[in-house]
């Protein structure tokens, strides 16, 4: 063997903490939604299946766009703000940026893009809130 295997007690803990991410020794549960969103000449978002956990829930949701008649102009927004959110780091986002939100039954909500509501990383404690990420 190329390279020692890591002593017991060096060994991270690669598993990330709860309200990051799906366990990693869990499958969930698929239910299935098949739910049309919004749908316009142009675009489409779909939630075809909602993926549970113990500890929270992935939404699968596809995005489809198509140029049919738009101006190059007009495209280029279209595709922008469903595609490429992360071109809008910093200052006041667009309003033509695709915006995805979740209300629960008692009333709150997670959105994104949204207010960040704790750190994420080593250390970290959970999140104030539901979140919502990508």
């Amino acid at each position: 063997m190329f390279f020692e295997p890591v002593p017991a007690e060096e060994e991270p803990d690669l598993e990330p903490p709860e309200w990051v991410a799906p366990p990693g020794i869990e499958i969930g549960s698929v239910v299935p939604v098949e739910l049309v969103v919004v749908r316009s000449t142009n675009a489409a978002v779909v939630l075809p299946t909602v993926r549970a956990y113990r500890t929270g829930c992935l939404l699968e949701v596809e995005v489809a766009c198509r140029q049919g008649s738009l101006s190059a102009e007009d495209w280029w927004d279209l595709s922008g703000a469903a595609f490429r959110p992360f071109m809008f780091r910093g200052g006041r986002l667009p309003d033509r940026l695709m915006r995805f939100g979740v209300r629960y039954r008692d009333g709150t909500k997670a959105t994104w893009p949204g207010r960040a509501r704790g750190r994420v990383g080593p250390g970290a404690g959970p999140p104030e809130g539901p979140q919502l990420r990508l």
